[in-house]
């Protein structure tokens, strides 16, 4: 999976789990002046998680990275529950926090959007 400097593609969860497309080649801030702008649609109820490489890479006692395989299933389950937003983030944090014996050797930023349709 390409990847931005810091920032891996997006994943949507909802009724069905994607990575949403984004511009890999440049990191922000890097190189160019403007982003490329990619668009998705979302069904009401879908959630979008964006999350720094950090989250996903590193080196744990246990030998590797979360990594993306781990996120992608605790997002799937997460969703499953049906929990808010701010619960997922608390949920997905503690497990890479777990994974690395509470010592992160770069940064782990996740937010989660949830969209709960037009008002």
């Amino acid at each position: 999976m390409p990847a931005t400097a810091s920032s891996p593609y997006p994943w949507r969860s909802g009724d069905r789990h994607t990575l949403l497309p984004a511009d890999s080649s440049v990191g922000p801030g890097v190189g160019r002046t403007r982003p490329a702008i990619a668009t998705a649609s979302l069904e009401p109820g879908d959630s979008v998680l964006f999350y720094t490489d950090g989250a996903i890479e590193g080196k744990a006692s246990s030998g590797g990275g979360f990594g993306l395989e781990r996120l992608v299933d605790l997002v799937g389950q997460t969703a499953s529950d049906q929990l808010a937003a701010e619960e997922v983030v608390r949920r997905i944090g503690r497990a890479v926090l777990e994974h690395h014996s509470e010592r992160l050797d770069d940064d782990a930023t996740l937010v989660m959007v949830q969209w709960a349709g037009a008002s």
